[in-house]
């Protein structure tokens, strides 16, 4: 499980990130992120490609080819989510297999 707590300002996200280590949300996974990356991490083509890695996709270039947009893009966009803890890439060979890192959690009211 992967939860996104949003964080207004910097004051704010050092009092959760403390309280996250005096009690850690065992089991699950929770990211701090500010107001203003939620836009840039949750695109609409990025919400698609979560919505289609729910399911076991075959490598990078299948998720392309289903998603009708070059390779670098889709690329570029695993790796943001990747950099944030939402997917996880799986090496084989040449081949890397992006896979959800957990079923995602976005309060909208906290």
């Amino acid at each position: 499980m992967i939860e996104i707590r949003i964080i207004p300002d910097d004051k704010e996200r050092k009092r959760e990130f403390h309280a996250l280590v005096r009690r850690p949300a065992w089991g699950k996974t929770v990211l701090l992120i500010r107001p203003e990356d939620i836009q840039r991490i949750f695109s609409p083509k990025r919400l698609r490609i979560l919505w289609l890695l729910k399911t076991p996709t075959a490598s990078i270039s299948t998720l392309a080819a289903e998603l009708h947009r070059p390779f670098e893009a889709v690329h570029r966009d695993i790796k943001l989510l990747e950099s944030y803890g939402l997917v996880k890439l799986d090496k084989r060979g040449r081949r890397v297999i992006p896979t959800l890192a957990g079923k995602i959690s976005v309060p909208i009211i906290a």
